[in-house]
């Protein structure tokens, strides 16, 4: 009686493994990084008006067709308020939430009459920053742990 019993439950229980098997399956590609990824992206304003083209690289390369890895490193966006020869103002923030990002490294890469320059910032408990500086910005590199770099192409 013992053999018939055991052996009637051995393909219910091949068949329960089977289906747990695909269950596990289905609840890691609903719940991957890849599936479940918002998008945020650094954003770029000069003087109110939206620069997102003058960002090196502003869309991450998480793999083939972005399907691979997590992301797990957050985007920088900057808002300048003010720009003038010699002049610089505005604000570095998550672009996430919104939040300031305080102490972040600023990077002005500046050409001049004598040769390229490069001169560090850093942004305020606020998250602003402003600078005088003698030449032309080239570049602005911001830098801050846990967020990917924003290059931006002046």
């Amino acid at each position: 009686m013992k053999n018939r019993k055991s052996n009637t439950l051995k393909p219910i229980n091949k068949s329960l493994d089977f289906n747990f098997f695909y269950l596990i399956i289905i609840i890691t590609s609903l719940f991957s990084c890849t599936s479940t990824r918002p998008e945020f992206l650094s954003n770029l304003t000069i003087e109110n008006k939206n620069q997102n083209r003058l960002i090196e690289n502003r869309k991450p390369d998480y793999g083939i067709n972005g399907k691979d890895g997590c992301e797990v490193l957050g985007e920088i966006s900057m808002n300048i308020i003010e720009i003038e020869p010699g002049y610089i103002k505005g604000k570095i923030f998550d672009s996430k939430n919104k939040d300031p990002l305080i102490n972040a490294d600023i990077y002005l890469i500046l050409s001049g009459e004598k040769k390229n320059d490069t001169l560090n910032i850093h942004s305020d408990q606020d998250g602003n920053f402003q600078k005088e500086f003698d030449g032309v910005i080239q570049e602005i590199e911001v830098r801050y742990i846990a967020f990917r770099n924003l290059k931006v192409n002046m």
